[in-house]
């Protein structure tokens, strides 16, 4: 099965980290009140771009293995071999 080269949750650790580096190259003169909220939203944003992009991708496998288990089975039925080998394996 092809592997994506840049998955969601990559995309999302990138810009979580851009976030933080151009806080820390600019010096934002932000109060430690400021400094914690956001924080927390970079945490927070970054923990649920992750489940999301995992649902994402697990979703799309599994959709990818039941397409590839079904035309395994369509083709052992009307020929009466198992064609393909099992993905699973």
């Amino acid at each position: 099965m092809q592997m994506p080269n840049l998955t969601q949750a990559q995309v999302v650790a990138f810009v979580s980290v851009l976030a933080t580096v151009l806080a820390v190259v600019f010096k934002l003169n932000l109060t430690d009140e400021q400094q914690a909220v956001i924080a927390g939203a970079i945490v927070a944003i970054y923990a649920l771009g992750h489940l999301i992009a995992d649902a994402v991708i697990r979703h799309g496998r599994a959709s990818a293995m039941a397409s590839i288990h079904v035309a395994n089975a369509q083709i052992a039925q009307a020929t009466g071999i198992d064609a393909l080998p099992d993905p699973d394996v």
